[in-house]
């Protein structure tokens, strides 16, 4: 999807392709909802390149080869009700990642990140995140992980259940 403006994906099965489930590239206002994306080589969702202003909806991402989410420049994003499970298959990808490009204003609310095999979700790439209502639990490394606490002007956690993951519960160093 690429610089696309008020894009609706709903009831979509995304299944078995070579690298991305979805890419968004520099798309704004996408809505992602009611969607299974899985078992594809790559990461199951990118946005990447200043993909705002998008909300996923009831979307389960599984066993995708590398990350469930990954996204890179791209912020003021909503994630309701995302199930981000066994992905990561490649042993060295988070579940959900905000890579390594500055992505802003990004919400998880109500979610469960679970089961992947390495971090839950890694924040290396963010500034400001606010994370509700979710279970992140089981992972192969910290539920929620951070390289560093530099970069973050707001990090909210709260009504969440962090358990039984590989690592940490919440892994943030400094400086």
């Amino acid at each position: 999807v690429y610089q696309s403006v008020n894009t609706v994906i709903d009831n979509a099965l995304v299944t078995g392709n070579n690298y991305f489930g979805i890419n968004l590239n520099a798309s704004k206002y996408t809505s992602i909802s009611n969607s299974n994306i899985s078992n594809n080589d790559g990461i199951g969702i990118l946005f990447y390149s200043n993909s705002t202003h998008t909300t996923l909806d009831n979307v389960t991402l599984y066993q995708n080869q590398k990350q469930g989410l990954h996204l890179s420049g791209s912020g003021y994003n909503v994630f309701n009700e995302v199930k981000v499970l066994e992905n990561g298959q490649d042993g060295e990808s988070a579940g959900f990642d905000f890579g390594s490009n500055l992505s802003n204003q990004n919400s998880i609310k109500n979610s469960i990140v679970s089961g992947n095999q390495a971090n839950g979700i890694d924040l290396k790439g963010t500034s400001r995140v606010e994370i509700s209502g979710s279970e992140i639990n089981d992972n192969g490394g910290s539920g929620i992980y951070s390289s560093s606490i530099s970069q973050f002007e707001f990090m909210n956690i709260t009504d969440s259940n962090l358990s039984s993951n590989e690592n940490y519960g919440i892994e943030i160093r400094g400086p």
